[in-house]
């Protein structure tokens, strides 16, 4: 096929009616992505700081996306996870807080209503519950970019990590993005 548009077209279609993802996007480019890394310096421009500000205000309300947190009968722990902010906006990189779930006898990641969010938020929440090398979690190709960024897992994750345990995650939907980036 030598119409690019054509052939992405018809990738995206049928990537979407498989994944029932709207957030999957294919495009082409005659340029080679790089490996390089993304620019996230703060621009200093008025929208991306009320961007970043709105952003906060969000991830405050939402209790940096933990919904509930608690422990079931049976020692069970629940989280009801509905969003992975970015880890800069909720001031913490600590895994987002409640530890009462640290000591149960095995844990259920709620993610039915989860709208996805920060694949770096998504690769240290999975450090907490791999006790394992770094690994490669996850990586795109930025949209405005041809720069391809890889999410890696972290080998050390302030706290405790959530090992040696079973852990059940409840997802409606496959992802392409976002939070089924957990669903290993």
């Amino acid at each position: 096929m030598t119409n690019f548009v054509i052939w992405s077209t018809t990738i995206l279609n049928h990537l979407q009616a498989v994944s029932h993802d709207k957030h999957l996007q294919v495009k082409h480019s005659p340029v080679e992505p790089t490996n390089k890394p993304r620019d996230n310096s703060p621009s200093g421009g008025d929208d991306e700081q009320r961007q970043r500000a709105q952003m906060q205000r969000d991830a405050l309300e939402m209790n940096a996306g933990f919904f509930r947190v608690e422990r079931l009968l049976g020692n069970i722990g629940y989280i009801d996870l509905r969003m992975f902010f970015p880890l800069e906006p909720r001031g913490r990189e600590d895994g987002g807080g409640d530890e009462s779930g640290e000591r149960t006898r095995s844990l259920i990641i709620d993610l039915r209503q989860n709208g996805g969010g920060d694949p770096k938020t998504v690769a240290l929440f999975v450090s907490y519950l791999m006790d394992s090398e770094p690994f490669l979690l996850n990586s795109f190709l930025g949209r405005d970019s041809q720069v391809l960024e890889e999410f890696w897992t972290t080998k050390k994750p302030a706290g405790r990590r959530y090992t040696g345990r079973d852990v059940y995650v409840f997802d409606e939907q496959p992802h392409v993005l976002g939070g089924g980036g957990i669903c290993l």
